[in-house]
């Protein structure tokens, strides 16, 4: 992947939203693009797998979704989730040290803790059947430290705070994402997520 698609990927932040998924699908439907990444500080929807809501309080978290183009072959776009796993495990630990371990296919734990859902979903066009565009969705706790009843037992932080840590593991995350999408053959990935 060349440095300048990093670069020139259309990035769009807000203070809040009701979930960044969500951004990313209005944005392809709204026949704006195929690919581009939506930040938020604070989501009011949050989503998780199975209709469960992500918690998403401000200030704490990295709330991210990144939208590409659905890939030719629908079993390219089955790995993306487990993909995205090991690059979001690749990036915390290039930015901050820590090692996060994978559990099932779309969480990631710190001591014991789960720190980091991942939730892919299809957009839909205009042709009956296929996915026109994948949404990845990524929300990681760096700081959080208190959450609702339901999560109190589960849930966790990875207690980073440093000034400019959000944007830098945003950076390799997509860096990682972008690099896979170039090459969507690329099992690679799998070895590490084993």
């Amino acid at each position: 992947m060349q440095e300048t698609e990093l670069e020139s990927l259309p990035r769009f932040y807000s203070e809040e939203t009701d979930s960044t998924n969500e951004d990313a699908k209005r944005y392809f439907q709204s026949g704006k693009g195929s690919t581009a990444l939506f930040v938020a500080n604070r989501q009011t929807a949050g989503k998780g797998r199975r209709g469960r809501q992500f918690y998403s309080p401000a200030d704490t978290g990295i709330y991210m979704s990144i939208l590409l183009a659905a890939p030719e072959d629908l079993e390219d776009a089955v790995c993306i989730t487990t993909a995205t796993s090991v690059f979001v495990a690749e990036a915390v630990e290039a930015v901050t040290g820590l090692s996060l371990s994978i559990k099932w296919v779309n969480d990631l734990f710190y001591n014991d803790r789960k720190v980091c859902g991942i939730l892919t979903e299809a957009v839909w066009g205009t042709e009956e059947g296929a996915p026109a565009g994948i949404v990845v969705g990524i929300g990681i706790n760096l700081c959080t430290e208190e959450f609702p009843e339901e999560l109190a037992d589960i849930a966790g932080g990875l207690n980073v705070r440093e000034k400019g840590i959000k944007e830098r593991i945003i950076d390799e995350i997509v860096r990682r994402i972008l690099r896979f999408n170039g090459n969507r053959t690329d099992r690679t990935y799998l070895e590490e997520y084993r």
